[in-house]
């Protein structure tokens, strides 16, 4: 893996990333990756998209940014939890005080 990400130019973390999503949405990248297979740039993306489904081109958004937004609601969520949690302390201490 180190030795194809050498030849791309990118980081192991980066190709690591796109094996588990989709294929990154930097031209130039998508270029040396299509070359390295022997394939087109458009049979990547349609290979992409059989394998992971929608890609981030079909929602408008960049690899960072779909990391971002699931990040996101993760966080909204992990928020929840907590306010949550804090209300049936406060109502519990209400109880008991």
């Amino acid at each position: 893996m180190r030795t194809f990400a050498d030849m791309i130019y990118v980081s192991k973390s980066s190709l690591q990333r796109w094996e588990q999503t989709s294929v990154p949405d930097n031209e130039d990248v998508i270029k040396k990756i299509a070359e390295a297979f022997g394939m087109t740039e458009e049979e990547l993306r349609l290979g992409s998209e059989r394998e992971f489904g929608k890609t981030c081109y079909d929602y408008g958004l960049t690899s960072d940014e779909r990391a971002q937004a699931k990040f996101g609601v993760r966080g909204l969520g992990i928020v929840a939890v907590v306010v949550g949690v804090a209300i049936v302390l406060f109502i519990l201490l209400s109880i008991i005080v």
